[in-house]
This record gives structure tokens, C-alpha cells and sequence, in this order.
């Protein structure tokens, strides 16, 4: 195997020509040309490159040539091969169903992108935030919950020390969240002071692990007051109506009532735009912490009903 180097240089008008290639010829040159404006190519030959009888003319054609195919067909596989992403899905950053939060998986592989980017100054990356409604919705509705529970806890504090700080930065312990939720669900579904009272820790987790981890040896009862922010999405039920049959706070673990919760919560189509939105940005951090020039990552229009993802773009 013997290695070739070309020095890069500015390319001229696009001509009409017949000979003409129509393969993106500017694309590859940014794909290959390193800070130094060299290119260096591995050439599938045995010998010195300065041997007449080596077909090095021919042999470089077609490395060239090859090279151009990838570029137009597989350019992030191309750059994977390079610089330590091979066989990675470059081109898709995948994300956990209402989250925005990058996975350690995924920042790994805008590791390689970061130094494709670093290594080839002629590149420029475009990146889509894309959402989901049938993937991020139960999501998205589990986590209004969590932050509708959190509202409650505050203001039933709040009303005893008016000088309590926010609700984003008072500690709020998992205990508490699986009574505010055992109330809130007695509140909505079974009217009654003495609803959910009794039930144990151990006969709510019989189906498994709840949206809140919590105290293995505690014991769940409802808060002196119902509903702490006073409404809910829907308002609770009258008695005799669908939602009045329910089971009662006493005979449900805290994972069904969660998900008999969360679906009233109401997701808009800006609930799902905004986290399209949410993950591009993360991405876009990630990479300028890595050294990317922010100026080199553009901003694609984020859109919303594909997949829980961001698709990178090479320009």
C-alpha cells in the first residue's frame, strides 16, 4: 500500500463540457483537503511510486474516482473511516423519547464529528431537531406530571413561607412527589377525605419501578390537602361518570395512577417543536464545546413527526 499526496488547489467555474464529470468534485475536495490543504490518498499499489512500470496514473483514477462515489453516497461513512467512526450512523443522533438530553452513545459519535469538522476546515454541518407525537407524547405527558406535582409541593410551602425561593431550586424529595401523586389521583378520580389512606409502599410497587424512585419502607398516605395547585387538566369527576369507576387510590399501585395521570396532560404541537428544537441545540453545543467554530454549524429547519433524533447534514 503506498500513499499519495496531492496539494489542494481552487477549483474554477463549473463547465458544460461532455468530458466534464458531474460528481460533486467541490464536496469531495472539502471531504479530503486536511488544514494544511493537502490530500492524501492510500493507493492500493506495492512498490515506489516513482517506478515506471507501476501504473500510478491509472491506479490514482480510480482511487479519485472512487473517492467521488462515496462522497456523493455515503459521505459520512467516508469520514467515519477516517477518523475512528466506522460503521456509525454518524448522519443520526438518537434520543431517548421525550428527551433532549444527549446519551453517552450518541456524544461519542459527535466526538468523531468534531474532529472531522477540526481536521477538514472546508466542511460545514447542518443539524434538523426532529420529534415524534406518538414516541415523545407519553414522555412529555409523564414529565407535565412531574413538574405539575413539583408546582403543587411548592405552593402548599409556599404558603407557609412566602419567602420560599422558586420551584426549580427547592429540593423536593421522591417521597414526596409519590404523595402529592397518591393525592392528586384521590383528588381527580375518588373523591373522599380518606381516599389511598393505608396503602403501603410494598403493594404500590407490586408492577415495578414508578416514574419517582422511593423509599422501599415508606408508607403512602394523601396530604392533608387534595390538590395542592387547586386544578388539574380536566376537572375531577362527578360521581356516577367514567372516570367516578376508577379504581381508588387504595387498590392501584403508583405506576397505574401515573399513567391514568399523565394522559390528561395536554402536549401542543409547540410542546413537540420545542423539543425538536431543545435536541438540535444540545447537539449544537456539544459540538462547539469540542472546538467547532460556531459559525460552521448551521441551523436546518427543526422538524416534528418523524423520529426522536437529529440528522446531521455535511455542506
Amino acid at each position: 500500500m503506498s500513499s499519495a499526496i496531492w496539494t489542494a488547489r481552487t477549483l474554477g467555474e463549473k463547465t458544460e463540457s461532455h468530458d466534464a464529470t458531474n460528481l460533486p468534485v467541490r464536496f469531495a475536495v472539502a471531504l479530503l483537503k486536511d488544514a494544511s490543504g493537502r490530500i492524501v490518498l492510500n493507493l492500493p499499489v506495492q512498490g515506489r511510486l516513482d517506478d515506471p512500470a507501476l501504473p500510478i496514473g491509472r491506479v490514482a483514477f480510480q482511487a479519485v474516482a472512487d473517492i467521488l462515489v462515496k462522497a456523493t453516497t455515503e459521505p459520512f461513512a467516508l469520514l467515519g473511516s477516517m477518523f475512528g467512526g466506522a460503521n456509525q450512523p454518524l448522519d443520526q443522533i438518537g434520543f431517548s423519547p421525550g428527551a433532549s438530553e444527549l446519551a453517552t452513545t450518541e456524544m461519542k459519535k459527535l466526538d468523531v464529528m468534531a474532529r472531522a469538522l477540526l481536521a477538514r476546515p472546508g466542511l460545514n454541518l447542518a443539524v434538523a431537531g426532529d420529534a415524534d407525537v406518538d414516541d415523545d407524547t407519553p414522555s412529555l405527558q409523564r414529565e407535565k406530571l412531574k413538574q405539575y406535582l413539583r408546582a403543587g409541593i411548592w405552593e402548599s410551602r409556599h404558603n407557609e413561607d412566602p419567602g420560599l425561593p422558586p420551584v426549580d431550586q427547592i429540593e423536593i424529595s421522591n417521597d414526596d412527589l409519590d404523595r402529592a401523586l397518591v393525592a392528586l389521583y384521590s383528588h381527580t378520580f375518588t373523591p373522599g377525605p380518606t381516599a389511598g389512606a393505608g396503602r403501603t409502599a410494598a403493594a404500590h410497587a407490586r408492577e415495578g419501578p414508578m416514574l419517582f424512585p422511593r423509599n422501599p419502607n415508606a408508607v403512602y398516605e394523601p396530604t392533608s390537602r387534595a390538590a395542592s395547585s387547586a386544578e388539574t387538566e380536566k376537572p375531577p369527576a362527578a360521581p356516577g361518570s367514567a372516570d367516578s369507576d376508577l379504581p381508588p387510590a387504595s387498590t392501584i399501585s403508583l405506576q397505574d395512577m401515573v399513567k391514568r395521570l399523565a394522559v390528561r396532560q395536554r402536549v401542543s404541537d409547540s410542546d413537540i417543536s420545542q423539543l425538536a428544537a431543545d435536541r438540535a441545540q444540545h447537539v449544537k453545543d456539544y459540538l462547539v464545546e469540542q472546538g467547532v467554530p460556531v459559525e460552521r454549524i448551521l441551523s436546518d429547519d427543526s422538524v416534528a413527526g418523524s423520529a426522536p433524533r437529529v440528522t446531521l447534514q455535511l455542506k
